[in-house]
């Protein structure tokens, strides 16, 4: 990132988390699981902020026509679990399945409790004038810079 602003001084850098989209692997290892009616371990104590490839993909074009520069996160609002995404997405394929089973990474894995960034920034740098629902939920662009 400095490297660009240094050479760019009027770059745009997007930083996002948690991309996932229709055909993402978790999603058909998931389904995968439901055929064949396995449990389905999801962790409960790691949280990060689901982003849509629509909500990123929407945001790129906004941003690049509104002529911005700088540092700017692109995420969706939602601040969930790993267990509560996955439960999330097999109510809206309609399913009831109990499948889903909670656990908990503990100090086992080496990844951060919270890689949210919705939880980081706590929208206090929100550019309403790019708010907008999508497919999955509401965008939400936060300037950083």
């Amino acid at each position: 990132e400095n490297d660009i602003r240094y050479i760019l001084d009027d770059a745009l850098i997007i930083r996002t988390g948690g991309l996932f989209w229709k055909s993402h692997h978790l999603f058909s290892k998931l389904l995968e699981n439901l055929k064949h009616n396995k449990q389905f371990d999801a962790y409960v104590d790691r949280y990060n902020t689901p982003t849509s490839m629509t909500t990123l993909a929407m945001s790129i074009i906004d941003l690049y026509n509104a002529h911005k520069s700088g540092i700017v996160h692109v995420h969706d609002k939602l601040k969930l679990n790993r267990y509560n995404f996955l439960a999330m997405y097999l109510k809206s394929i309609g399913t009831k399945s109990t499948i889903l089973n909670g656990t908990v990474a503990g100090d086992s894995i080496l990844i951060p409790y919270d890689l949210s960034l919705a939880s980081i920034y706590e929208n206090k740098h929100s550019i309403s004038q790019f708010e907008r629902m999508v497919d999955y939920e509401n965008s939400n662009y936060i300037a950083v810079d």
